[in-house]
């Protein structure tokens, strides 16, 4: 008999061809944006903190995150894993520590037609702002 399966995948860097994270970096803060990151890296703040804090340093209009968002592309075989995975009634799970503000920007109509199960943190677009 065979046993039960699943597919879990992160998100930034395996399903998408760039990590949000690092694109935001790049594009719109610089090296100096990182300070909360170098404190969760000492301890001193919390993952989640940390994240809040480089993204509150983004100040772009949405429709203007949302073409940046965009530059993140996807793996061409997503489409094809996702497809394999439902016609074997295989669940797929996305598990990222990233926010579903960009991952359902991006692939949410994938996640929808192919019955994917997203877990992530939940984020908003406020005021210019991201926050998870």
């Amino acid at each position: 008999m065979a046993k039960p399966a699943a597919l879990v995948s992160d998100f930034d860097g395996t399903i998408s061809d760039r990590d949000f994270f690092w694109l935001i970096v790049d594009e719109c803060l610089g090296s100096d944006g990182l300070a909360p990151w170098r404190l969760f890296e000492q301890g001193k703040l919390s993952h989640l903190e940390a994240l809040n804090r480089i993204f509150a340093q983004i100040h772009l209009p949405e429709t203007q995150l949302h073409q940046l968002i965009t530059k993140i592309g996807i793996d061409a075989y997503f489409p094809q894993v996702a497809d394999f995975c439902q016609k074997q009634k295989i669940p797929f799970y996305i598990c990222s520590a990233g926010c579903d503000y960009y991952i359902e920007l991006l692939i949410g109509e994938a996640i929808r037609r192919f019955g994917i199960h997203l877990v992530t943190n939940r984020g908003v677009y406020e005021l210019s702002l991201i926050h998870i």
